[in-house]
């Protein structure tokens, strides 16, 4: 009896002592660092991506608080993607493939891009003819096709081509006929082709935006073209562009505060929209030196519309100035884009120097804005 007595007293003596010496410990742990943390509570504390702050949240019984420790990151943890790749003692190709693009990507604006030879320029890739050929199944003769445009507008004159070739690739004589077809399913005309001058290069042509008394609606077209003699076909396409506006030939040129050169394009319009622009650079001796573009809503009327090379761009094509606008084209945002012919205005600026453009990467004037 007297054993069951002492054994109560301890009990009861104990339990404040554990209050207290728990409440003593939560407190502290609120008010010290995540070593502490470890030390007293002996937690195994798993490593995380971000770190995060002690929060203190309300808990279900006032006058209490819910700790959300923080939570130490391995230093390698907290690098983005590339800064892993650049620690890298031996690269693979793939990682150095990795960091080169990104590099050159990071080296100008999202709107630039430096071209290497002429044939990259994306406005001459964007406008070059498709040229379409397709073979007989014995092999023994090919039909080729193609139209002297991609783009057209109304009151333009579409020319499409045709040749048949033998095994021998000698052209042949032979007999075409075509069909315009507008958004893949609407048929509006027959035609056929002509060879007047006996080249073997067979023809047939007609008014972009008036076919047989038809007014014809801005868009896509395909002319399929069938060979009657060895029965092939093959088709081309194009597009009738009402773009709304056009370039009026005045350019001008001037040297930003930020060290890059804008040419300023002067362009009519006609109809209140969004319009897409492209230019290219070159040097005065006609080496490419890089493109721009750029995304505008314009009211109607007279507008000059600003196209920036950034400064590092130039320098890096190592040439002084004056520069050559050499090719030019604006569209009218739309399904399909409604896309002017392709401009070369031959306009030279002015002759700057080098030194006078900026030298800093993007990347670097980027983090600062």
């Amino acid at each position: 009896m007297i054993r069951k007595k002492i054994m109560s007293f301890l009990v009861l003596a104990t339990v404040p002592v554990l209050y207290f010496t728990f409440f003593d410990s939560t407190v502290d742990l609120a008010h010290s660092p995540i070593e502490k943390v470890q030390a007293s509570a002996q937690v195994k504390v798993l490593p995380s991506v971000v770190d995060t702050p002690a929060v203190i949240r309300p808990a279900s019984n006032p006058g209490t608080a819910q700790i959300k420790p923080v939570i130490k990151v391995p230093p390698e943890a907290s690098m983005n993607p590339l800064d892993r790749i650049r620690a890298i003692q031996e690269k693979t190709e793939l990682h150095k493939s990795v960091l080169s693009d990104y590099d050159t990507f990071s080296r100008y604006p999202a709107s630039n891009q430096r071209i290497q030879e002429a044939a990259q320029d994306p406005l001459t890739k964007r406008y070059s003819i498709d040229e379409r050929t397709t073979m007989s199944e014995d092999k023994d003769a090919a039909l080729t096709i193609w139209s002297d445009k991609k783009y057209y507008l109304r009151g333009e004159q579409v020319k499409v081509f045709a040749t048949i070739q033998d095994a021998n690739g000698q052209r042949v004589a032979s007999e075409f006929a075509a069909q315009l077809i507008f958004n893949e399913r609407q048929s509006v005309h027959q035609f056929d082709f002509s060879d007047d001058n006996q080249d073997g290069v067979y023809e047939l042509d007609f008014i972009a935006d008036q076919v047989a008394g038809k007014l014809l609606t801005a868009g896509v077209y395909k002319v399929l073209v069938v060979n009657k003699m060895n029965e092939l076909a093959d088709a081309v396409a194009f597009i009738l562009s009402d773009p709304g506006a056009r370039f009026t030939g005045n350019y001008r040129d001037v040297l930003t505060p930020e060290g890059n050169l804008r040419i300023e394009a002067e362009v009519d319009v006609s109809v209140k929209d969004r319009f897409y622009f492209q230019a290219s650079l070159y040097t005065e001796l006609s080496d490419p030196i890089g493109s721009t573009q750029a995304t505008v809503n314009l009211a109607t009327g007279m507008h000059w519309v600003p196209l920036d090379f950034y400064g590092l761009l130039i320098r890096d094509a190592g040439e002084q100035g004056p520069y050559l606008l050499k090719q030019l084209s604006l569209a009218k945002v739309t399904l399909p884009m409604q896309r002017a012919p392709l401009i070369t205005p031959n306009y030279y600026t002015k002759p700057y120097q080098l030194n006078q453009f900026a030298s800093v990467r993007y990347e670097q004037v980027a983090k600062l804005q």
